[in-house]
């Protein structure tokens, strides 16, 4: 099994856009594009750093450095994988289970080759086990069906207690023999798994204690990397060495094939707090993005590690959250009853330890390049007509996408920030495909206050890529890791900053670890504060840039402690104890704006018999550029619509539940203190009266 080498520097597309015109430099001219694309397409050869890709797949991969564990900045503490049937999450919604389930692309004829430290090893129930193309429909099953492989069947049947058995760090290092022994010979005998047709395949790795542990048991000590013999834990759910390669069926080659391995979970175990680990992988969107993703020394002591398009969840089950998530009640670790109602989102990205493979994508849909993000047009229609709402009413707000992809929208309260975490601005998000989109807008804040009379700037941009990096019940990450770095921007120019990617420097990423209101109305720590912790750091900053972001190499978000860290009950451990952090980043399309006026309600109607006041008519504006003219449709106060905040095309996560009517009644009681929810009305052309006027100019203003 080859080590890990250089990654090949992308080859760029096309040019990403803008985020917001008001923060960035303006988009590059054509010229400037070619010139980018030029430089971008020299530098791999000016530097010297293009290499073909690293060609195995095993923990020699994550760790080829010797290291002794816990002694200072980059350590390099192993984290084993782990199979246990414990899972994150609440029981009744989506979770995530604590394995480690590989997915490898092979085509027929090719051949598995699999080695784990942990066969044979007290009380003898490690296996890895191998399943044909569509034999496991859900990865997060709590029992899977009979593979159609076994290396421990294997090793009963040769009488072979070498088959399979990774024993010391050269062998973990060296990765497999040949199939039949004359290659490689420094390598680890491995078991073998011969493909008959071509497809996609899971692989397990069980630890000492079989396929059903819950436990963890045995720990790992803290000098693992970098002794000759590797220290594997009885009785336990962990894996420390442990390898997947792919070869020809030639049983002499040792040709291992690239990039045809991944997983949608990492499950690791350290065993102990003040065990920094550090390792890389590679995540890539479903829409074509790559990123590499390293941990810096983040220190859990048992983790998930995944990726998705949302990170968690709001209460509604459908809203993306970009917010971290607290434990509550019993169990806080496992975040079974996160504080407020939030939800986890299911993982959905490919993890892998090299780039995959052109083949690996085809068989999994993904494009080899993503698209920049395109969005029209913003326009919105008032509950009281045109682009006027009455306070705590709203309306909806309209555009159309070329491509899929995150919207998120936001008024501004002051005109200037649009800061989507501050608690009086307001954002909307949601995930979308090509077409057109209407999105209610109930009239409030981010904490439940409706909007007074005034007038609002609102900006909408749409985003490719979007990558969530959910970390869940990390106690410490004193470098403030992870990192991440987009490797194959559009154009081959970095989103944020302009630089010509290098392949190293595109590191802008987000978060944001304020408190917050759910959609159900609960307030999760303190409304725009930076959430508690008991012991040790908490971040230096509490949340990102909202515009630019904030270099992710950076220890900006370092958090956490050594000892004390660990209790698994929110705000008495450390920062990330009993908590789960998000962290993100994306490729930002080209924003646009609009503005929302808002006036104080209509008047009541007058008794029966007396005559209503008459007024002029108001005055006619031409209808939002890009924007076809529709008459104003009355809003219809008992009308029911649909959640404020959720898109018509939102994708619903499996494993979610819709609310109730009752509970849709009682989240707009909590939050605006009436169970009447206004209806999305038309785009029209009728306004009212001199508020307009204002708004026409604050429109030539925004431009």
């Amino acid at each position: 099994m080859a080590r890990l080498r250089p990654a090949t520097t992308p080859a760029p597309t096309e040019a990403p856009r803008t985020h917001d015109e008001a923060v960035r430099a303006p988009r590059p001219t054509r010229r400037r594009r070619l010139l980018l694309t030029l430089a971008a397409l020299a530098l791999p050869l000016a530097t010297g750093i293009a290499a073909s890709p690293a060609a195995g797949v095993g923990s020699g991969d994550l760790f080829p450095d010797d290291a002794v564990c816990g002694t200072g900045t980059g350590a390099g503490c192993r984290a084993p994988i782990e199979w246990n049937v414990a899972t994150y999450g609440p029981p009744d919604g989506t979770h995530i289970v604590r394995r480690t389930l590989f997915t490898v692309f092979a085509r027929q004829g090719e051949q598995l080759l699999l080695g784990s430290s942990a066969l044979g090893v007290v009380p003898g129930l490690a296996d890895v086990a191998v399943w044909e193309p569509g034999a496991v429909t859900d990865t997060e099953a709590a029992t899977l069906p009979a593979p159609a492989s076994s290396c421990r069947a294997q090793r009963e049947a040769s009488g072979d207690a070498a088959l399979g058995l990774i024993s010391t760090r050269a062998q973990e290092l060296a990765g497999a023999r040949s199939v039949d022994g004359t290659g490689n010979p420094d390598g680890y005998v491995p078991c073998v798994h011969t493909v008959t047709t071509t497809g996609l395949r899971r692989v397990a790795f069980y630890g000492s204690i079989g396929p059903g542990g819950a436990l963890s048991g045995g720990v790992p000590t803290r000098a693992q990397v970098g002794t000759g013999v590797v220290a594997q834990a009885e009785s336990s759910t962990t894996v420390a060495a442990w390898d997947l390669t792919v070869r020809p069926a030639a049983p002499g080659s040792t040709a291992d094939l690239p990039g045809r391995a991944f997983t949608y979970v990492y499950a690791g175990f350290t065993g102990g707090s003040d065990r920094p680990t550090d390792f890389s992988t590679y995540i890539t969107t479903t829409d074509g993005f790559r990123y590499r993703v390293a941990t810096r020394s983040f220190d859990p002591f048992g983790f998930v590690f995944y990726g998705n398009p949302v990170g968690f969840y709001d209460a509604d089950g459908v809203t993306p959250l970009h917010r971290d998530v607290l434990g509550s009640g019993s169990n806080q670790q496992t975040l079974t009853d996160p504080l407020g109602g939030v939800r986890l989102a299911r993982a959905e990205y490919p993890v892998s330890v090299e780039p995959l493979a052109p083949e690996t994508l085809d068989a999994l849909g993904i494009p080899a390049q993503g698209a920049e993000p395109v969005m029209g047009p913003l326009g919105f229609a008032g509950s009281a007509g045109g682009d006027v709402a009455f306070e705590g009413q709203g309306g909806g707000l309209r555009f159309s996408t070329g491509t899929r992809g995150t919207y998120e929208i936001v008024l501004s309260r002051d005109g200037a920030s649009f800061d989507a975490g501050a608690p009086g601005n307001r954002v909307l998000r949601g995930l979308v495909g090509p077409g057109t989109h209407d999105i209610p807008w109930d009239g409030l804040d981010n904490v439940g206050v409706p909007f007074p009379a005034g007038q609002y700037p609102v900006r909408a941009t749409l985003r490719g890529g979007e990558y969530h990096a959910p970390i869940l019940d990390v106690e410490s990450s004193l470098r403030g890791g992870p990192s991440i770095t987009l490797e194959n921007p559009p154009d081959g120019v970095c989103p944020f900053t302009g630089e010509v990617s290098t392949g190293t420097n595109c590191t802008r990423g987000f978060y944001d670890d304020r408190g917050y209101v759910t959609s159900a109305g609960v307030a999760v720590g303190t409304p725009g504060e930076l959430l508690c912790a008991g012991v040790g750091t908490r971040p230096s900053v509490a949340s990102a840039d909202p515009d630019l972001g904030f270099d992710t190499t950076s220890g900006q978000r370092a958090f956490g402690a050594g000892a004390g860290a660990n209790t698994n009950t929110q705000c008495t451990g450390s920062f990330g104890d009993a908590k789960g952090l998000d962290l993100w980043s994306y490729v930002p399309g080209e924003a646009r704006t609009s503005v929302v006026v808002v006036v104080p309600p209509a008047a009541p109607a007058p008794p029966p018999g007396v005559p209503a006041p008459q007024e002029p008519a108001p005055p006619v504006l031409p209808a939002e550029p890009g924007l076809p003219a529709a008459p104003v449709t009355p809003a219809d106060p008992a009308a029911p619509t649909a959640r404020p905040g959720a898109p018509s095309s939102a994708r619903t996560d499996p494993g979610t539940r819709a609310r109730t009517s009752r509970e849709g009644r009682a989240t707009a009681l909590a939050r605006t203190g009436s169970d009447v929810t206004p209806g999305l009305v038309g785009l029209g052309l009728v306004v009212v009266g001199g508020a307009l006027v204002g708004a026409a100019r604050l429109r030539r203003r925004l431009g």
